[in-house]
């Protein structure tokens, strides 16, 4: 375990200064967490929906693929 707890985990820090975050998970087979769970755990720490769509839309913005692919990802899950 890296962190005492998801309250100590300095996301909530990052956060609050503005920096643009994601959400992801360790290896599923080792630490048992899917990015379900992770999110599910942002919402009972607080964070709102539009918190986390907009932490969704920054894994896309973030994402290793051309700009084009980028828009048109954001186009599909923001409809």
């Amino acid at each position: 375990q890296v962190v005492e707890s998801y309250v100590k985990h300095p996301f909530f820090e990052l956060l609050k200064n503005d920096v643009s975050l994601t959400l992801n998970t360790d290896d599923r087979g080792v630490s048992g967490i899917d990015l379900s769970y992770e999110y599910q755990k942002a919402l009972e720490l607080g964070l709102t929906y539009d918190k986390l769509i907009e932490i969704r839309d920054n894994s896309v913005k973030a994402a290793f693929i051309e700009k084009e692919e980028k828009e048109d990802l954001l186009n599909k899950i923001n409809g």
